[in-house]
């Protein structure tokens, strides 16, 4: 009678040890795998900030630019301007002959034009010999200037430099502290021929 006893309760306790034991490993924070509960996590999101955060009327720039050429085929742009709160765009085809339109704001909707310019010969003479000594275009030309300068972009036009045949695209931008800075970038290199806020002398 004694050893049937001790049998069955040592039979209990070993029973009793393995659920114990089985309950352990569904419990403990741990998964079937072994992998801790509490270590499992997920990546925070990344960060949604980009360059169009310091320099967001850049983007309405580019966009402003391409709606209107999509309207004059053929044509390269060689002046877009912040005005009256949208953008006053000029594209001109090979011969120099200019288009003028105006958009809104975002660049989304052309809110006058195109229209085409009454140019006199020099006014093409010299338009054409613009057009043929730029290798960037408006889109190359803007982030070349936010580089040199960052923040956003007003003004950006193909022009002669002053007291020389250097084709440059010369650019107004408002700095974070909302200081205007002009820039000029070789029209064919993209180098900064010089940089100057409103209080300075050109560089």
């Amino acid at each position: 009678m004694t050893r049937t006893t001790t049998r069955l309760a040592a039979s209990s306790s070993a029973v009793l040890l393995a659920l114990s034991l089985a309950g352990c490993s569904d419990n403990d924070g741990n998964d079937r795998d072994g992998a801790p509960a509490a270590e499992q996590s997920t990546s925070a999101p990344a960060d949604p900030t980009t360059s169009a955060s310091t320099d967001g009327s850049s983007s309405q720039l580019v966009a402003a630019g391409a709606l209107v050429l999509g309207k004059v085929s053929g044509a390269t742009l060689t002046s877009i301007e912040q005005d009256n709160g949208g953008w006053e765009v000029t594209v001109a085809a090979d011969d120099g002959s200019a288009t003028d339109a105006t958009t809104n704001a975002e660049g989304t909707e052309i809110t006058r034009g195109p229209t085409k310019d009454d140019d006199d010969a020099d006014d093409l003479a010299e338009r054409k010999r613009e057009l043929g000594a730029a290798t960037l275009d408006y889109e190359a030309a803007a982030s070349a200037v936010t580089k040199a300068q960052p923040g956003t972009i007003r003004e950006l036009n193909l022009d002669t430099r002053d007291n020389s045949s250097q084709v440059v695209w010369e650019a107004d931008v408002r700095d974070a502290s909302g200081n205007q800075v002009s820039v000029n970038i070789d029209a064919k290199t993209g180098a900064v021929v010089s940089k100057a806020s409103d209080d300075d002398s050109e560089d």
